[in-house]
């Protein structure tokens, strides 16, 4: 298991949103979308959504997690609308993608930060759940 990263001052944060460095952010999302990119169940709705430009996907995903983890500063951009438009996305492929997540965060990071990221993960995977039921229900009823 990683090391969770120091602050300034070289304390390790406090256990709600302890700091966390560009670096290791990058880190975190480089090995998760390796996997997703990996995964029988999730490479197919990842490569058709990003459809090449994984240099700038990557990139985004960065900064969202930077926003996202920070204690204080910027709210990231809601993710809910870009990931609706993931052809095939569905609450299995979320779950999937959750449990990736999570076993990413457990693999670099102290308890401490990695509940953080997953904290924060399970919020807006509530979300997509939410919005994705929504979805295949509209679906449902719009059908002659």
């Amino acid at each position: 298991m990683g090391q969770m990263d120091k602050n300034e001052d070289g304390s390790s944060g406090s256990a709600l949103a302890p700091r966390v460095s560009e670096e290791a952010i990058a880190r975190l999302v480089d090995r998760f979308y390796a996997k997703v990119r990996s995964d029988p169940q999730l490479e197919y709705v990842i490569d058709n959504a990003i459809v090449g430009d994984w240099a700038g996907h990557l990139a985004r995903m960065r900064a969202f997690w930077t926003a996202a983890i920070a204690p204080e500063g910027d709210s990231p951009k809601d993710p809910v609308d870009a990931h609706l438009r993931f052809d095939g996305m569905d609450r299995a492929l979320l779950t999937r993608w959750i449990a990736l997540f999570d076993e990413t965060c457990s693999e670099l990071f102290d308890e401490p930060l990695a509940a953080s990221f997953r904290m924060k993960a399970d919020q807006i995977a509530e979300k997509l759940r939410f919005a994705v039921s929504n979805k295949v229900q509209a679906r449902t009823h719009s059908t002659p």
